[in-house]
């Protein structure tokens, strides 16, 4: 499912999808690690995005850019 929707490039619930279980993990956990990598910017911008709306502050997400 995950594949089909990112080959139609209808990749907005599916970064949406990481940062809900992210932040739903960060209710039980001190510290939480998402690592994802993506060939475009704007998906990682997404998640942060949605990361923030959810409550996370900016001061606690690290990016790490190879």
């Amino acid at each position: 499912m995950v594949e089909k929707a990112m080959l139609k490039d209808d990749w907005a619930p599916y970064c949406s999808e990481l940062a809900r279980l992210t932040l739903e993990a960060a209710k039980d956990n001190d510290k939480v690690v998402l690592s994802h990598a993506t060939k475009k910017n704007y998906y990682r911008d997404h998640v942060i995005k949605k990361l923030i709306e959810g409550g996370a502050s900016e001061d606690h997400i690290t990016i790490i850019q190879h």
